[in-house]
């Protein structure tokens, strides 16, 4: 209860899948009353498909909706990572690099070695 009054745990992931679950059922329950309402009616072929229909375009619509809040959710988490990771100190040898700037240079020491192991049509080109 108290990372809930805090804010440390988010109700978001929660509600969207409640608010899935609730619109499947909606949905659900407009195809069986619309499949009852058809076979009790002249117009029954007519209530039928659309009834259908709509359960058919619904539940896709809340399921793309809950997703995007999920989304939306997850993206916050994922840029709270990176910030928690930028916030971190840096730990580099800069001081050294200043002090002797040679030594920021020494995988350029072994570039004679190099040269010798090529074959003499390559070292001409070098």
């Amino acid at each position: 209860m108290k990372a809930f009054f805090s804010f440390k745990k988010l109700v978001l992931p929660v509600i969207a899948k409640g608010f899935f679950w609730v619109g499947f059922v909606f949905f659900l329950m407009i195809a069986i009353s619309g499949l009852i309402g058809g076979l009790l009616s002249e117009l029954g072929g007519v209530f039928i498909i659309q009834s259908f229909l709509l359960a058919a375009i619904g539940i896709p619509v809340v399921r793309v909706i809950s997703e995007l809040l999920l989304m939306a959710h997850k993206n916050h988490e994922h840029l709270d990572a990176i910030r928690k990771s930028l916030e971190k100190p840096i730990e580099a040898d800069f001081e050294t690099e200043m002090d002797n700037p040679i030594k920021g240079l020494s995988h350029l020491e072994n570039l004679d070695a190099v040269e010798s192991e090529q074959p003499a049509a390559v070292r001409s080109y070098v």
